[in-house]
């Protein structure tokens, strides 16, 4: 593991660390934008994003970035699903925002360590970009 400024944990690590993770990113890129900053720039980072949560929309669970914002990533970056066995799990989200940029960058599925245990569901809905209003 690796952390990154005080911040981000890199590599593998707890659901509770995956879920600060996805906090810490989506504040700080909402700060950003409170700053008048509209590109936020990620260069080298490997980290897991829990982003699953039963309770909330999956929109709401995910890593949302705001409106009026470019995301603008690396082939150093990787932003990485949190492994889950949750049946409906959305890694970015675009969610009522506007004019919204994503470029860059590798993002994981849990495909290949997703618990399919629960055979009710057939796991399908799993995304890595959610995106609801684009224009």
């Amino acid at each position: 593991m690796t952390l990154i400024d005080g911040g981000i944990i890199e590599g593998v690590v707890s659901d509770e660390v995956a879920r600060s993770n996805r906090d810490i990113l989506e504040k700080t890129m909402l700060l950003a934008k409170e700053y008048g900053i509209n590109t936020f720039n990620i260069d080298e980072m490997d980290a897991y994003f829990k982003t699953d949560n039963p309770t909330e929309h999956v929109a709401s669970a995910a890593l949302n970035v705001p409106g009026d914002f470019n995301l603008i990533m690396t082939d150093n970056t990787h932003i990485r699903v949190q492994p889950n066995a949750y049946k409906n799990t959305t890694l970015l989200a675009l969610y009522k925002v506007n004019n919204v940029t994503v470029t860059g960058g590798y993002l994981h599925g849990d495909r290949d360590e997703h618990d399919y245990s629960d055979t009710s569901t057939i796991h399908e809905w799993g995304a890595l970009p959610k995106n609801n209003r684009l224009f």
